[in-house]
C-alpha cells in the first residue's frame, strides 16, 4: 500500500519519543506460517523503518482516558460556561480578562450548580451546594452512545484513538441563568460580567468526556455543548461525588461542597 503518514517511535519503557514518516506499507497475510502475518513500514527512500512480525498480536498499551459507562455515574459541578459568537475582552480590566483565557474569566464560583447522572444514565440537576434554585435540568445520555464503548475503545492505545469520548444527550434546562451563577469578574470588580445562561427548552446536546488527573485518581470531566435558547453554549463540569456520596479527587477538600447520595 502507498500510505503516507507517521509511525510512532516507542522506547523501551513504552513511551513515544518521536515519529517516523512513512510512505509505504507491505502486508504479509501469513497464510503459510503459524503467525498472524506481518506489517513492514518503509520511508520515502524505500528503507525499512519497522516491522511488526506478528501483527495479529501487536498490542500497545491500553489508553484509559475514556470514562466507562459506570464512571460517568455521579455528581458534577458546573465550573465554566462559554458562548459562541461573543468576544471576551473587557477594556476596563486589561490585566484580568485579557490575560486569562475565556475558560478562566468565565469560571463560575460557589455556589456551584450541580448535575447528577444516575445509575440509569438519566440527567437531573440544577440545585447547588447551598440548596435548591430556580435552575432545573433534566434529560438522559443516549443509549446508542453508551453502547458503543466496547466496540470503539480498542486496545490500540492513545495514538489510535481520540482523547475525547463523545456522546449525545437529551437536555432540558429552565431558569439556569445569571441569577444562579457568580463569576470571577464579578468577584474581582464591581463590573457585571456577561450573562450566564445554559437554558435549552428542548433538543439534544453533545457530551464530550475524558478523564483528568485529580489529586490521585483520574476523574471524568464533561464538556456539554448545546444550541441553547437564543445562543449556543458550552459548559464544563467536573465530577465531584461518586454515587455512594464519597468525594472525587476534584473535590478532595470539599471545595465544591459536601457529598451525599443523590
Amino acid at each position: 500500500m502507498d500510505c503516507k503518514g507517521w509511525l510512532p517511535s516507542v522506547d523501551e519503557s513504552g513511551q513515544i519519543n518521536g515519529y517516523n514518516e512513512i510512505a509505504r506499507i507491505e502486508v504479509d497475510a501469513g497464510l503459510s506460517t503459524s503467525l498472524g502475518g506481518s506489517l513492514s513500514f518503509y520511508d520515502n527512500i524505500g528503507s525499512l523503518v519497522e516491522i511488526w512480525e506478528d501483527a495479529s498480536n501487536e498490542v500497545l498499551e491500553q489508553y484509559e482516558g475514556w470514562p466507562t459507562n459506570s464512571e460517568l455515574i455521579g455528581e458534577y459541578a458546573v465550573v465554566s460556561i462559554e458562548y459562541q459568537y461573543q468576544a471576551n475582552i473587557n477594556a476596563f480590566l486589561p490585566f484580568i480578562t485579557q490575560s486569562l483565557s475565556p475558560f478562566d474569566t468565565n469560571f463560575a464560583q460557589s455556589p456551584y450548580v450541580r448535575l447528577v447522572i444516575d445509575e440509569n444514565h438519566a440527567i437531573v440537576g440544577g440545585y447547588t451546594s447551598e440548596g435548591t434554585t430556580a435552575c432545573n435540568i433534566n434529560g438522559s445520555l443516549s443509549t446508542a452512545g453508551l453502547s458503543e464503548y466496547d466496540s470503539v475503545h480498542s486496545s490500540r492505545g492513545y495514538e489510535w484513538q481520540t482523547a475525547y469520548r463523545v456522546l449525545s444527550a437529551e437536555y432540558n434546562a429552565e431558569g439556569c441563568d445569571e441569577t444562579v451563577f457568580t463569576t470571577l469578574v464579578e468577584l474581582l470588580s464591581d463590573l457585571p460580567s456577561r450573562p450566564f445562561q445554559i437554558d435549552q427548552s428542548s433538543g439534544q446536546v453533545t457530551v464530550s468526556t475524558y478523564k483528568v488527573y485529580a489529586n490521585g485518581p483520574y476523574d471524568p470531566v464533561l464538556l456539554v455543548t448545546g444550541h441553547g435558547d437564543g445562543i449556543p453554549f458550552n459548559m464544563t463540569l467536573l465530577k465531584i461525588c461518586e454515587v455512594d456520596g464519597s468525594v472525587t479527587g476534584f473535590n478532595y477538600d470539599e471545595r465544591y461542597g459536601e457529598c451525599s447520595p443523590p
